[in-house]
């Protein structure tokens, strides 16, 4: 995973799923993992039952990862995996939420109040459409790619146009200026 470039929360969420697939199983197939099957899979799956259908597929995915590898590597024959479908998701997903400007705005004077600290980096992901959250997000790829434009991308990140900002998927997407909004600094540098 992390030569596929995965980012650390999510290899840390898939070795949390199985570990806790690893603790569900008898000691015996803990020793043996050839004598691990599609019920015992399944059993364990079972605990995801009522919850959203992509939080069973990601956990499902979790379990056919470790099982693809090991069936790439020779220690397995067949994956227990490769009888169990993934759950179908639902075919009209509700729309995004959109925030309002009065809500924003309600977010902005919470945050001056509780965090102030935080207020221009709220803005800026605001703002610019950036996902925010403080271990790894968009905005923490923009600055890395700013500081070291030739490590992952091809092009400069800030262009006459916009920026180009990697996101968690590796892809890269632009975010033009015309739909950043007016962002002002409130440092005495302007």
């Amino acid at each position: 995973m992390r030569h596929r470039t995965t980012g650390h929360s999510q290899r840390r969420h898939v070795l949390a799923g199985l570990v806790l697939f690893f603790h569900s199983l008898q000691r015996e197939q803990r020793d043996h993992p050839g004598t691990i099957t599609r019920e015992n899979i399944l059993a364990f799956l079972s605990r995801y039952e009522g919850l959203a259908v992509k939080t069973w597929n990601e956990a499902f995915a979790y379990i056919t990862s470790a099982f693809a590898l090991a069936v790439q590597r020779g220690w397995l024959v067949v994956s227990p995996c490769a009888s169990i479908p993934r759950k179908p998701r639902a075919k009209h997903r509700p729309p995004a939420i959109v925030r309002e400007p009065m809500a924003a705005l309600e977010l902005m004077r919470l945050l001056q109040a509780k965090a102030p600290q935080w207020v221009q980096y709220f803005a800026f992901c605001l703002f610019a459409g950036l996902r925010p959250d403080v271990r790894e997000d968009e905005s923490n790829r923009l600055d890395e790619d700013m500081r070291h434009p030739a490590r992952h991308l091809r092009r400069p990140a800030l262009d006459a146009d916009g920026f180009w900002v990697r996101g968690k998927d590796g892809r890269v997407r632009h975010v033009a200026w015309s739909i950043c909004g007016p962002l002002r600094c409130s440092c005495s540098c302007a």
